[in-house]
């Protein structure tokens, strides 16, 4: 017979197994740090380095691999997402009909990660580029004698490079040469791209947008300055400014940039299709735009919804 105290321990142990992937939304000390959004599923970061995903789950985009503990940054677009784990590896679930999911086995060193409609692109800590997934439009044929890069973004179908000397380069879906960028720009330090727009941060955090005329209204819609992060998504970009305001760019479609000029104490953002997230300092995540009550959780105390399609 096993002794009380030894079954006592035994069961503990079977429990904590049984949680270790969990994650613990209401605990001390855990809340939100970052979110993604896929087509119709969300994606978040925890400052333990978990990862909660909730929402339509048709194509497996909520199975988060166990695997997936030690998670520094997330990527979403479509039906797949990218998690960026602490020790520069790369782990995907998700829709997989193109081989998105379809990591590298060799792919390590990985500092930032994006993903396009169905691709995937990795920014390697030597400034080289990996790209996996369909190649329909060579998005994942990564130009000869590329220079050093220090930003990536994965658009709808196609890839963006930001040089270390602050150009940009872009290759994959280009109708009318729509990725061109203006010739007026400044050295740029970041970048966002969708399916048919890219806004960029440029060196003095002002930013500059570009795309395909018939998208013209879901570029700018008011001049921003002391931006620190940039989102892109499907009908809007979002801006988010040193002081923690945030600014919709774009038409203000579903009130997103109605909403969006109430917020306050923000410290990083999101963009889907015609919705924007934002997580405040407290780790209490928002989220507005069409039709949010997709994205409801009962399980995340910190959670507001604003629906702009009412």
């Amino acid at each position: 017979m096993i002794p009380t105290k030894k079954v006592a321990i035994t069961r503990f142990l079977l429990i904590l197994i049984l949680f270790s992937g969990c994650v613990e939304t209401n605990a001390p000390n855990t809340q939100i740090e970052s979110i993604a959004f896929g087509a119709n599923h969300v994606v978040a970061l925890y400052n333990t380095g978990k990862i909660l995903a909730w929402g339509d789950s048709t194509k497996g985009q909520c199975d988060i691999p166990d695997k997936a503990k030690k998670t520094i940054a997330v990527a979403s677009c479509l039906y797949h997402t990218l998690a960026l784990q602490s020790n520069g590896t790369v782990i995907a679930w998700g829709d997989n009909s193109k081989g998105q999911c379809d990591v590298p086995s060799d792919l390590n060193n990985v500092s930032t990660i994006s993903v396009g409609y169905e691709h995937s692109v990795a920014l390697r800590n030597d400034g080289t580029i990996v790209a996996w997934g369909s190649n329909e439009y060579e998005q994942c044929t990564i130009p000869e004698n590329l220079p050093y890069a220090i930003a990536i973004a994965a658009g709808g179908y196609h890839t963006s490079i930001i040089t270390k000397s602050g150009d940009i380069i872009s290759w994959g879906y280009d109708l009318d040469d729509w990725l061109q960028p203006p010739e007026d720009f400044i050295s740029l330090k970041d970048i966002a791209s969708f399916q048919d727009h890219i806004v960029a941060l440029q060196s003095d955090n002002t930013i500059i947008a570009w795309g395909r005329p018939q998208f013209s209204e879901n570029i700018f819609n008011e001049e921003v300055t002391d931006v620190i992060s940039i989102a892109t998504g499907q009908g809007l970009s979002v801006a988010l400014k040193k002081d923690g305001t945030v600014s919709v760019l774009g038409g203000n479609h579903f009130k997103l940039a109605e909403y969006a000029k109430q917020l306050e104490n923000i410290t990083s953002i999101a963009a889907g299709f015609f919705v924007a997230g934002a997580v405040k300092k407290d780790g209490t995540l928002i989220i507005w735009g069409e039709d949010v009550d997709r994205f409801s959780n009962p399980d995340i105390d910190k959670l507001i919804l604003y629906d702009g399609s009412e």
